[in-house]
């Protein structure tokens, strides 16, 4: 049986792009390489150790802005934790990801 069917095309085309899913079979399936557990959100001040690994993160949102020409927008959300402070910088559906953050 087809995804299409239960997803949108954006969910449906990172499924099959992203996790080569292309079926409820497939789906079904599937199985996380690891689990992580809340508790276990990484502390920032060791984030250099996981360059260029996928890490889980806990922090207030302090700001959420976009930026740049209309047209090519980004944007940059600012997070703290414990006096530490990160910026993130979103380069794809900047209008709708804004949303996700709301202050």
């Amino acid at each position: 049986m087809s995804l299409s069917r239960f997803c949108k095309k954006p969910a449906l085309s990172a499924l099959e792009n992203d996790f080569n899913i292309r079926s409820i079979q497939d789906l079904v399936y599937c199985f996380p390489f690891r689990y992580e557990k809340r508790e276990s959100l990484e502390d920032w001040k060791t984030l250099n150790q996981y360059i260029g690994q996928t890490i889980g993160l806990s922090g207030k949102v302090l700001d959420a802005k976009l930026e740049g020409h209309p047209r090519r927008q980004r944007l940059r959300v600012r997070l703290s934790q414990s006096g530490v402070y990160l910026d993130l910088v979103y380069f794809k559906h900047a209008q709708w990801m804004i949303k996700k953050f709301a202050l």
